[in-house]
């Protein structure tokens, strides 16, 4: 083995160092994408079901007031003639 063959070639232990230290950067990058799309998913969840929860509230309103209102006395029929009691 000459000089050049020497110098050209690296010892295996820079080699697994080097293969140690490029699959560390590969796992921390890959780590730190990973937190971020588990972030945003829990955001644009939130969102969504906040949306949802939006979206629901109008009709338990609209249904409790429902619940809340008699019926005429005369029946629907009593308004074709402009008196909600139906006496006039």
């Amino acid at each position: 083995m000459g000089a050049c063959e020497r110098a050209c070639a690296m010892s295996q232990f820079s080699k697994v160092t080097h293969s140690r230290h490029q699959w560390k950067g590969k796992a921390n990058s890959a780590a730190m994408n990973n937190r971020y799309l588990r972030k945003q998913l829990a955001r644009v969840k939130a969102e969504r079901d906040k949306a949802k929860r939006a979206l629901k509230r109008p009709k338990c309103a609209c249904a409790s007031w429902k619940a809340k209102c008699r019926p005429w006395p005369g029946g629907p029929r009593s308004m074709a003639f402009g008196s909600p009691c139906g006496s006039f």
